[in-house]
C-alpha cells in the first residue's frame, strides 16, 4: 500500500530492517537507487552496495541536460 512512498515510515523502517539484518550476518547490503543524492543517502545509512539509479535513467539526464545547453544558444 504504499508503493512509490520512499519517504514513507514504513519503508524506511524496512530499509533498516533489511540493512540491520544484512550487517549483522557479516553480508553485503545492497540497494538500487533512484538518482546520485538518493545513493549518497543509502550509502551514509550503511549500505554497502548501491546501484546509482538505471541507465535508461541517467542516460535520460544526461540527454536532459545537453538539451538544456541547446536551449540556451
Amino acid at each position: 500500500g504504499i508503493f512509490r512512498k520512499f519517504d514513507h515510515p514504513e519503508y524506511k523502517r524496512a530499509l533498516e530492517r533489511i540493512l540491520d539484518a544484512a550487517l549483522s550476518r557479516k553480508k553485503i547490503a545492497g540497494i538500487m537507487t533512484r538518482s546520485p543524492q538518493d545513493a549518497l543517502e543509502k550509502a551514509k545509512m550503511g549500505f554497502n552496495f548501491i546501484s546509482l539509479a538505471h541507465d535508461i535513467t541517467m542516460m535520460l539526464h544526461a540527454y536532459k541536460e545537453a538539451l538544456k545547453l541547446f536551449k540556451r544558444m
